[in-house]
Formats: structure tokens, sequence, C-alpha cells
């Protein structure tokens, strides 16, 4: 089978600025996800890469067909205080 790797523009942080502008369009996170989910019917392995954001971790928790995987890093040194959480969403 097809394996599909996503990786768009993150969806902001809380207290981030919006980073949607994907050459001159706005890039729609919702469509992103719907096309994933359409992909998975077609039997195609899909992972997604994000921010740890409700739009994404609520858009895949109601079905056992999904993986959230949370990951944590620190960039930078090892004492700083910047640490995102990302996600990897993934349907197999």
């Amino acid at each position: 089978g097809d394996f599909v790797y996503l990786d768009p523009p993150y969806y902001p942080n809380k207290g981030t600025r919006p980073s949607f502008k994907y050459s001159r369009e706005t890039f729609d996170h919702h469509e992103l996800i719907e096309t994933a989910k359409n992909l998975s019917q077609r039997g195609c392995k899909v992972l997604i890469s994000n921010h740890n954001v409700a739009t994404f971790t609520d858009a895949f928790a109601d079905t056992s067909e999904w993986t959230i995987e949370v990951i944590e890093f620190t960039r930078g040194f090892p004492a700083a205080k910047n640490k995102p959480v990302e996600i990897l969403v993934r349907n197999f």
C-alpha cells in the first residue's frame, strides 16, 4: 500500500504567531484533516506531524483507527525554557 507523510505548516501554539500563509494562499488545516481521513479510507498509511493543539487531537480522537503520539523536545540548550510539544498522528 501507499504511505503518505503530511508535514503542513504547523498550527500555532498558544501565544505564537500564526504561520498559515503558505505562498499566496492561507493554509487550511481542516481540509488537510479531511484529506488524511479520505486517504486512510482508501487504504493509505498516513502520518501527520504538527503542534499538539485541539484542532488535531480532537479531529482524530473519535476513532481507534488513529494513534496520537506526543513528542516533547527542548530547543537549543538543555536548560532552555521553550519546550514545544508536537504530535505525530498515524493510522498504522
